[in-house]
């Protein structure tokens, strides 16, 4: 550390023989060149963390934008749902129309068929009726 680079620096000068007053002086700029060697560091590493960050970040964007579209084709296929189960609607209920339209007719058939049925009857029973009061006229003459 800090102290460990003023000890040093101090040692180096004492071994040199360099005059004591000056020594702190020399002493104070090694360890300020020291820590600013310490601060750089810190400031490379501090850098190198920041870019990791921004790495991790740019990939949780990235993430995030494949969410939303991910969310919105989700949307997109809801609404078709929606749409979809509203149109069998539509068509079940046109359905039912028809059914209700085709019984109708149906009825109506069974009715045309029982009345031509009774004046066919009636035409028969007419026709016989005619036959017979004519043969007792031939009878007569």
């Amino acid at each position: 550390g800090r102290g460990e680079a003023v000890e040093a620096a101090e040692g180096v000068l004492a071994s040199e023989g360099a005059v004591t007053v000056e020594a702190p002086a020399v002493a104070a700029a090694a360890a300020v060149s020291v820590g600013q060697e310490e601060l750089e560091a810190r400031v490379v590493a501090h850098a190198a963390r920041a870019d990791k960050y921004k790495a991790q970040f740019e990939q949780l964007l990235a993430r995030v934008e494949e969410l939303s579209t991910l969310a919105s084709h989700a949307e997109a296929a809801k609404q078709r749902m929606v749409d979809l189960e509203a149109r069998v609607e539509e068509l079940a209920t046109l359905a039912e129309s028809y059914k209700q339209q085709a019984a109708h007719a149906r009825h109506e058939l069974v009715e045309l068929i029982q009345q031509q049925d009774e004046v066919a009857d009636a035409a028969a029973a007419e026709a016989a009726a005619g036959r017979e009061e004519l043969s007792e006229q031939l009878e007569e003459a």
